[in-house]
């Protein structure tokens, strides 16, 4: 028919009457000719050749053959039945192409994400591409970072010493594809050799192809397949090597990034750890998720012990949030949160701030808690807070106590002048009025000292080397009617045991010191009120003396422990003024030393007081005996103060001495009057001047007498305590300091002193 004869390459006419035997001869493959001509005749013939056209073209077909034969059975004809089948062939060529294709990128990605450590994937990623495309080695080749060179990261067919090589065809030829990010195949490397003149060491390979790898748009690296027969690389076989190259630069991206994330993750958790405050992560349901080193080790435990636990169970050991909990403010808020408690569990104070945790939407997902021990922090607040009362106190009690010793010094001098005047003949009850009203002085002035002390305003009152036991059995003495008298009174008893212990002696005040272990001593006593014992003992620890004076009463509370040192605070109710350990705390203070207290309820408390012992140089300066003081010299003495009281009362005293004295009542006066005797000859043989004048200050008098005469002496007298600047002291040129409220005798000595001896500054 007319498709048959399109199909041979003739036309209908042409091909009847011709011989058989012509089609038979262009059947193709030869040795099936004979083959499907005897099935044919035997009953027929089905399956696919190749035919050849007149013009040298073929094309496959499928063929059907039978024989047709008559009713004698003899063969009367034979039909043949063609179906080009060239478009199938071409389909199913394309199909297997595509499924190789797909098989290769297939197997190919399914090695490159059994791993994300890049050395494995670029090993298994060159093996997979040489065993499913047929090649006999490959090799990989990466950009080193930050400038460096070319070299082989995976190879395998390949000769050790070849991938080593950064020479032809190695690394350099690598590089140039890198630099021209564009792919070169080399089928005929013989040929390349000979027209470039390049040479190998051991030619291994006929044919290589190199493809550019690809990772964020950079070229990275090169893969490289060879082959040992000359091996043509058609377009169909270059687009896959391509498409294997990007994948495995997918992989070398996946890989990258999964370093970066575990580098970043490593940094991450390293950060956390270091972190100086205590940080952890929690749910939206109070769960820790995650906790740094230094939480736990605030808490005494490990990060795992801490993970899965509620955040109250650690931090507050409760079943439950607590009152004002952060992170639910946090939450509520949307910002962040902070509270600061006191944590009775680890004896610390805390300060927890909370910031919420968001999600994209929005949604809120927990907190991150930044906790800091501010422990520290807050005892050095509540000793600056305690200094600022006591600095405020001490102007006001400073102020009242300089006044108060104005008044004192005339009272009490004024009676021991009417004492001294007085004789043994005397009305008796006069006299004992008079020694009444110099206690009631002496008391009176005893207590504006405390209240010196109280405000850190340290009198006129000398160190000397002290026994601190016998300062101790003396303080248990005089509390004796407290701790013992009392307590038996009301029916129970109290226990006193005192450990003294072999201590060296403290340069110290002992009366102030006895004052020291009274208070504690009647502090622990009032602790007693069912009774118990009270216990001293006293050790030498280091360069210090130790003294820990313990009950076993009621104890403190934390608050109440933190604020036992403050003034006017007490726990007594009105039976007490909050003075005694606030007293106590500015001797120690004064003393150089420390006072510390340990307290729990129901454990009893323990009070340590730490003094520093005497130097050598202190024991060297008690052993310095005081010089005789002539009493009988005769002076000419200038006093000059504005209060009319002490003027009198001193020219009183000095006169009754036998000196002669001139007083002035300000500063300006007291200057006139001394260059007046400078002048005419008679100068004064001791100046004495109040401090704090107004219109001209005792400083300022200082200063223009030692102007006016360097080497006459001057006394400051004062009513502010031992608390004068030691520097201006030394550079106004003061001579000497009597406090107030001074006693008669103490003015003789001063006089007797300043005539016959050095200056007592």
């Amino acid at each position: 028919n007319r498709s048959g004869a399109r199909m041979l390459g003739a036309d209908a006419a042409s091909l009847t009457g011709r011989n058989m035997e012509e089609f038979w001869s262009k059947l193709n493959p030869d040795h099936l000719r004979e083959e499907v001509y005897r099935a044919t005749l035997r009953g027929g013939w089905e399956g696919e050749l190749t035919y050849c056209n007149s013009d040298g073209s073929d094309f496959p077909a499928y063929v059907s053959s039978a024989a047709v034969r008559g009713s004698d059975g003899r063969l009367t004809a034979m039909v043949g039945i063609f179906h080009d089948i060239s478009e199938e062939k071409r389909m199913t060529t394309e199909i297997l192409r595509r499924n190789r294709e797909l098989a290769v990128l297939n197997a190919v990605t399914t090695t490159s994400t059994k791993s994300l450590d890049l050395e494995s994937i670029l090993a298994d990623c060159i093996d997979t591409v040489v065993k499913t495309m047929n090649y006999d080695a490959g090799m990989i080749y990466m950009k080193e970072a930050q400038g460096g060179g070319v070299v082989c990261r995976a190879h395998v067919g390949v000769p050790e010493e070849a991938a080593a090589r950064s020479g032809t065809l190695g690394a350099d030829y690598a590089e140039q594809v890198i630099c021209r990010r564009q792919a070169r195949f080399m089928e005929d490397a013989d040929l390349w050799f000979a027209e470039t003149g390049a040479v190998t060491e051991t030619p291994w390979f006929a044919s290589t192809a190199s493809i550019p790898i690809v990772s964020k748009d950079r070229c990275v690296g090169v893969v490289a397949v060879f082959t040992c027969e000359t091996h043509g690389f058609d377009e169909l076989e270059r687009s896959l090597l391509e498409a294997v190259a990007r994948s495995i630069g997918v992989a070398i991206d996946n890989a990258r990034l999964f370093d970066d994330v575990a580098r970043g993750k490593a940094e991450w958790e390293a950060t956390f750890d270091a972190m100086t405050n205590g940080v952890s992560i929690h749910d939206r349901d109070y769960t820790i998720l995650r906790a740094n080193r230094n939480l736990a080790k605030m808490f005494g435990t490990t990060t795992a012990e801490l993970v899965g636990r509620k955040c109250y169970e650690v931090f507050h050991d409760g079943n439950a949030p607590i009152k004002g909990c952060p992170q639910r403010r946090a939450c509520l808020s949307r910002k962040n949160a902070t509270v600061t408690l006191f944590e009775s569990s680890l004896d610390v104070m805390l300060n927890i701030s909370v910031d919420p945790i968001f999600d994209r939407d929005g949604n809120f997902i927990g907190t991150v808690h930044d906790v800091r021990d501010i422990t520290e922090q807050e005892q050095l607040r509540e000793q600056l807070s305690r200094s600022e009362r006591l600095r405020a106190l001490g102007e006001l009690a400073g102020g009242v106590a300089h006044d108060f010793n104005n008044y004192l010094t005339v009272i009490l001098g004024n009676t021991q002048l009417l004492l001294a005047d007085s004789n043994d003949n005397s009305d008796d009850d006069r006299r004992e009025s008079l020694r009444t009203i110099e206690r009631a002085a002496t008391d009176a002035a005893e207590t504006v000292r405390r209240i010196q002390e109280f405000t850190r305003v340290r009198t006129a009152r000398s160190f000397t080397m002290v026994d601190i036991n016998g300062v101790i059995a003396d303080a248990m003495d005089v509390s004796r009617p407290r701790w013992k008298d009392e307590a038996l009174a009301r029916g129970v008893e109290i226990e006193m045991l005192n450990s003294p212990g072999d201590v060296p002696l403290v340069n110290a005040n002992s009366s102030e010191l006895g004052e020291v272990f009274m208070n504690l001593i009647i502090n622990a006593a009032d602790a007693l009120e069912q009774g118990g014992a009270i216990e001293i003992e006293s050790r030498a620890r280091g360069h210090w003396v130790e003294v820990t004076v313990a009950d076993n009463g009621e104890g403190m509370e934390e608050e109440v422990m933190r604020r036992i040192f403050d003034p006017f605070y007490t726990t007594k109710g009105a039976a007490g003024v909050g003075l005694g350990l606030s007293v106590t705390y500015g001797i120690i203070n004064r003393h150089g030393g420390e006072i510390s207290v340990e307290s729990s309820p129901g454990k009893g408390t323990t009070f340590c007081v730490r003094l520093p012992m005497a130097t050598v140089a202190d024991l060297e300066k008690a052993s310095v005996e005081e010089p005789h003081v002539d009493t009988e010299m005769r002076a000419r003495v200038l006093i000059i103060d504005d209060i009319e009281m002490i003027r009198t009362l001193l020219q009183g005293v000095l006169e009754g001495m036998g000196h002669t004295v001139e007083a002035a009542g300000s500063g300006s006066s007291g200057i006139e009057i001394f260059d007046r005797q400078l002048a005419v000859g008679e100068p004064f043989d001791l100046v004495m001047t109040d401090l704090g004048m107004p219109e001209m200050s005792g400083w300022e008098v200082v200063e223009e007498i030692k102007r006016l005469s360097p080497r006459t002496p001057v006394a400051m007298i004062t009513g502010w305590g031992d608390q004068l600047d030691r520097d201006r002291m030394t550079a106004s040129q003061v001579d000497h300091v009597i406090a107030k409220p001074f006693s008669v005798e103490e003015v003789r000595r001063l006089v007797a002193k300043t005539l016959t001896g050095p200056a007592l500054t």
